[in-house]
């Protein structure tokens, strides 16, 4: 009996260690449970992060395709850009080579001035003549006699017309210096509503809406007409502000336009209209024109009979040696009989 209870105790104590190290298991057990749970919780969420940031490897494949698209298009824009831009260079090369002259009007080179047919290189031509002739008006009005542009009013007002004669041609200086009591938005815009009627004196009358092409960023206008006279004119503008107070247009007729080629009888014309705002809304005007013999074709121009029945009038009766005085004299006096036209209306 005593060694039955002996063992029952030593198993009741077995036990007792048992239960207490198993429930200290089963505790350690719970707090690693938690442990691992609060590690592995933020795995999954960035787990789970990253797969919903990747994309699907259809959307991969489409987007490398459409950027493999994008650089095929961008690619063949830039290789026609710079055919382009080449073929506009060539014709520039060839053009700037045919112009590259001082301004004269008995100069053939100058006579030469011409506008190709390709887009970009004609626009840029356009830009040439124009800004050409503006950086060079205020040496054109002083090669002429003119008075600064701010020289005191009462200083040279005066309308005067010239011609001079060569061996084979004829050159046209008409100047003109005055103030006037029209303001100068009134001149610009009587010069903008007619530009050929500013250099064809009596001729343009008959031929409204000369307007054929228009740059509108840079004020720059081509006009055309046909004169009573069966003569083509092709005038180049351009309107460039310094300020607001002070205007100038520049004109160049254009003897060959590429786009439009012409076998009628035609000159070379030059121009620079200057509007200087004055005190009491007046207006300085300064007006300086050059042009050249009739002719069809350049360096041949017509005799001097043929140009005195084109201007409107005739040198018969006439001796030979006499011919160029006596066109000079009328054709001066005809000039002033439509100046004084103009005036009077």
């Amino acid at each position: 009996m005593v060694d039955r209870r002996v063992r029952r105790e030593k198993y009741n104590a077995y036990m007792v260690e048992y239960r207490k190290k198993t429930h200290e298991n089963v505790k350690t057990l719970k707090e690693t449970l938690l442990q691992l749970e609060a590690i592995y919780r933020p795995l999954v969420t960035a787990k789970n992060a990253r797969i919903h940031a990747i994309l699907p490897w259809k959307e991969v494949a489409r987007a490398l395709n459409e950027d493999s698209a994008l650089s095929v298009s961008q690619q063949r824009a830039l290789v026609n850009q710079l055919r382009e831009h080449h073929g506009t260079l060539q014709e520039l090369h060839a053009w700037v080579n045919r112009v590259t002259r001082p301004l004269n009007a008995l100069q053939s080179t100058w006579r030469d001035v011409t506008l190709p047919t390709h887009p970009s290189a004609r626009s840029l031509a356009m830009q040439w003549i124009t800004k050409r002739m503006h950086e060079h008006s205020e040496a054109m009005f002083q090669a002429h006699h003119f008075p600064p542009w701010n020289a005191p009013p009462e200083d040279d007002i005066w309308c005067d017309t010239d011609v001079t004669f060569s061996e084979t041609a004829i050159v046209y200086v008409a100047r003109r210096h005055f103030i006037d009591q029209k303001t100068l938005e009134d001149w610009c815009a009587d010069v903008r509503g007619n530009v050929l009627g500013q250099l064809l004196v009596g001729n343009t009358t008959d031929h409204p809406n000369t307007l054929i092409e228009a740059k509108d960023n840079d004020h720059t206008w081509l006009h055309a007409t046909v004169t009573a006279t069966d003569e083509s004119s092709r005038v180049l503008c351009t309107e460039v502000a310094r300020d607001v107070d002070h205007h100038t247009f520049v004109f160049q007729e254009i003897l060959d336009d590429e786009a439009m080629p012409c076998r009628r009888r035609k000159q070379n014309r030059s121009a620079w209209f200057e509007f200087i705002r004055m005190p009491q809304g007046m207006t300085r005007v300064r007006v300086l024109v050059t042009f050249s013999h009739s002719f069809i074709d350049r360096d041949a121009p017509v005799d001097l009979t043929q140009e005195a029945m084109y201007r409107g009038f005739t040198l018969a009766p006439c001796r030979l040696v006499d011919q160029e005085e006596t066109f000079r004299r009328q054709f001066i006096d005809q000039n002033k009989a439509h100046i004084a036209m103009l005036t009077d209306t």
